[in-house]
């Protein structure tokens, strides 16, 4: 029932990370020279230095998902659908704690 479900001991993980990561740095390595790469660049460089905060509390909204998804099943739609959800969540958490409390998100979070 986990078939689709990977965790951080699988070597796929580390490959798929390393790729994106060469990918990104690659597409990034140059000045941008058009409005739409500016703004790309500028929402990297936010989500790049979000990346300790996102770490430490994507889990806060896991173990909340991972209740629920046997009752909806274990699709690849299904993980697509929450790796996204638990993403735009996490990223959310980070940004409404630190408009909140800066001092607490430069501590906890380092952003």
């Amino acid at each position: 029932t986990y078939g689709y479900m990977l965790w951080y001991d699988n070597p796929l993980i580390l490959i798929l990370s390393l790729s994106l990561f060469a990918t990104i740095k690659h597409l990034f390595q140059k000045p941008p020279r058009t409005t739409a790469l500016r703004l790309s660049t500028r929402v990297v460089t936010s989500l790049s230095s979000m990346t300790y905060g996102i770490y430490l509390s994507h889990f806060l909204i896991i173990y909340p998902l991972q209740h629920l998804l046997p009752y909806i099943g274990y699709t690849i739609p299904t993980f697509l659908l929450s790796f996204v959800i638990v993403t735009t969540l996490t990223i959310l958490l980070i940004l409404t704690i630190k408009a909140l409390t800066p001092a607490l998100s430069r501590i906890v979070f380092r952003y």
